[in-house]
This record gives structure tokens, C-alpha cells and sequence, in this order.
């Protein structure tokens, strides 16, 4: 792809975080149904790290 202004690119940015922010929010909710499951309140984290949020 040949961007010929920045214009042009910012909807593949858009698209990008939503996406992104997308697989995080499902990976918090993931631990967190997984921490009720097995009922450990405490939420240990397996599928989202507090480092892969602040990372990204």
C-alpha cells in the first residue's frame, strides 16, 4: 500500500487499535471469567499480563 498523504493511512490506523483494543478487552474478560470459574478471586492472569497492557 502507497499512502499519498497521511490522510489516507489514518483509517488503517483506526482500524488497527480497534482491533487491537478488541483482543485485549476479550483476553481481560477471559481472566476474569476464568477467576470466577475457578473460583479464585484474586484473578490470576493468564491470558492478559499487566505488562502486555502496558506495552501497549
Amino acid at each position: 500500500m502507497i499512502f499519498e498523504s497521511p490522510k489516507d493511512a489514518m483509517p488503517w490506523v483506526g482500524l488497527y487499535i480497534a482491533i487491537a483494543s478488541l483482543i485485549c478487552t476479550l483476553a481481560m474478560a477471559a481472566d476474569a471469567i476464568q477467576g470466577f470459574w475457578q473460583w479464585k478471586l484474586w484473578f490470576p492472569n493468564r491470558f492478559f499480563t499487566l505488562y502486555a497492557y502496558c506495552s501497549s
